[in-house]
């Protein structure tokens, strides 16, 4: 494999750490010496994608049950919204669980009768 240049690689950088944590350019320091790279990072909570995408997910769970035509375990809803099923995922669903926009049954979750979506 040939080696990528170190411009490359910054940008490559750049646009993952921008990408995962909303971080910009200016708030990462990079330095390469005697070939060891040195990263500065700002203080970053990892809760902060999280709750900046939680509308996303919300809506992503919503509109997954509301195509559903049964009810889905937790696994089949994150896989089918193209998430990861994981704490955040769990504790959205508990959510939307406590706040009655989704009803959990014997079979898994699924929307409560009167949000349903289904067409007669």
């Amino acid at each position: 494999m040939p080696p990528v240049p170190q411009d490359q690689f910054l940008r490559d950088l750049g646009l993952r750490l921008y990408q995962q944590y909303g971080m910009s350019a200016r708030s990462v320091t990079i330095r390469f010496a005697a070939g060891k790279l040195k990263l500065s990072l700002p203080e970053i909570s990892l809760q902060a994608p999280s709750v900046r995408n939680a509308g996303d997910v919300v809506s992503q769970i919503l509109a997954v049950l509301a195509e559903a035509d049964r009810p889905l375990k937790g696994q089949a809803i994150a896989t089918r919204a193209g998430r990861k099923f994981n704490s955040h995922f769990k504790q959205v669903l508990a959510q939307l669980k406590r706040d009655g926009e989704v009803v959990l049954v014997a079979d898994g979750y699924t929307l409560p009768p009167d949000q349903d979506q289904t067409e007669t």
